[in-house]
């Protein structure tokens, strides 16, 4: 069993190395990749897609670009970001509710806070702002 546990570690180890690799070696081989997907696309992009098109095992490992920083972190959030503006157009459309999900998971929202305000007799709502959408 402790064989068992100690082949599980090494395998974890191995996969850690694999995805702590840098996949292109350099941004801007890494742009002309994303921008090559959003070519193909059929202007329906996703993020899993955007993974799955450059070469990464799933949206996880293209996600932690970003935490190396750097000129690669701006390549993958411009390409989010990209995503993103094609959920926002789907807005316009007659169905809505996948990309109001999609958006919400990206952490748009849609709530208004109020604010009520009386002496008891009399009150004030207030909306404050805009929804952040």
């Amino acid at each position: 069993m402790a064989e068992t546990a100690k082949k599980a570690a090494k395998t974890v180890k191995k996969r850690n190395r694999v995805s702590n690799r840098i996949k292109y070696r350099t941004p801007g081989a890494l742009q002309k990749a994303v921008d090559n997907y959003f070519e193909n696309c059929n202007d329906k992009p996703t993020i899993c897609g955007l993974a799955l098109g450059l070469g990464f095992m799933n949206r996880v490992s293209l996600l932690d670009y970003i935490k190396k920083g750097g000129k690669y972190a701006n390549v993958i959030k411009k390409a989010k970001g990209r995503v993103e503006a094609a959920y926002e157009r789907d807005l316009r459309s007659s169905r809505v509710s996948g990309a109001i999900f999609a958006l919400k998971n990206m952490g748009w929202t849609d709530r208004q806070d109020l604010t009520l305000k009386g002496d008891g007799s009399q009150f004030v709502i207030k909306l404050q702002g805009k929804p952040k959408w």
